[in-house]
């Protein structure tokens, strides 16, 4: 879970500075571009900071995960032969 959480906040960061150069540099072209093509960038820009801002795990306080103890059922692949609810081996070794 840390590592997922840490791979959304880097891809946030990421977007978020693409975000950040996409600004400066519709702020550099003004007037220089066709006022759609600017309207649409404008609008991409817009889209694009709410999306970094919806997968940015740290807009939301993060917790402790929710742990519970494995069933026996889940343990005994792990066991190798040895029963899930007493100190035997299921093989009678």
């Amino acid at each position: 879970m840390l590592r997922e959480e840490a791979e959304r906040w880097r891809e946030a960061a990421v977007l978020g500075e693409y975000c950040a150069a996409l600004e400066r540099r519709l702020g550099k072209l003004g007037g220089a571009m066709d006022e759609s093509a600017l309207d649409s960038a404008r609008r991409w820009l817009e889209w694009t900071y709410g999306y970094a801002r919806a997968i940015d795990p740290l807009t939301r306080l993060p917790g402790m995960p929710n742990t519970r103890e494995p069933t026996p059922e889940e343990l005994e692949p792990h066991l190798k032969g040895w029963s899930p609810y007493w100190p035997e081996r299921r093989d009678g070794r």
